[in-house]
């Protein structure tokens, strides 16, 4: 996962493929719903421990950018077994404001309403319809369980991927297999 995205993210998109708005139109739409989107009641379930809060959304994820524009998990290491989550909790138009500004200056969201935390295993779950969506494509709604396998995928990166994204030094050889025939 290099994002995911529960909540508030998934009405943009709906509303962006209804309309078949163009960038300006996004932006005005996502400030538009950061105002009047309304929150859920999230229940997350981690490592024996529960808990339900009201929250605008949830982002996952094991590198740091959203859609190469916004930064949620900006503490995240690609290669270190653990999925960073962040909780954004309901609050006023400041908060929501302030956390859209933060997201778009790849800044991370910061503040009381805002929940920083690093997880190998989570279920959410809600009442109603929160759609969720990994990766930019829709893949349902909650309930789900998201986990992280340690070193199950192999990936090439850049040799100007910044060196903090990774824990461990990258393995220097050829593509071989599937991947090669991309290249």
């Amino acid at each position: 996962i290099s994002a995911c995205l529960v909540g508030s993210e998934m009405c943009i998109r709906d509303r962006l493929k209804r309309m078949g708005l163009k960038l300006l139109d996004y932006l005005a739409t996502v400030g538009l719903l950061s105002v009047t989107h309304k929150s859920a009641t999230i229940r997350m379930r981690r490592q024996g421990n529960r808990r339900a809060t009201k929250a605008l959304m949830v982002v996952l994820g094991n590198t740091r950018l959203y859609g190469g524009a916004m930064t949620f998990t900006k503490r995240a290491i690609a290669d270190d077994g653990w999925l960073d989550m962040v909780v954004v909790q309901d609050g006023g138009l400041a908060h929501r404001l302030g956390v859209l500004g933060r997201a778009l200056l790849k800044r991370p969201a910061a503040g009381p309403k805002v929940r920083y935390d690093r997880v190998q295993s989570v279920r959410l779950e809600a009442e109603g319809d929160v759609p969720v969506q990994v990766d930019g494509e829709v893949i349902g709604s909650l309930p789900m369980t998201f986990s992280v396998v340690p070193q199950a995928l192999n990936v090439i990166v850049p040799t100007d991927a910044p060196t903090d994204l990774f824990l461990h030094a990258p393995v220097v050889g050829s593509v071989t297999g599937p991947a090669a025939q991309d290249h």
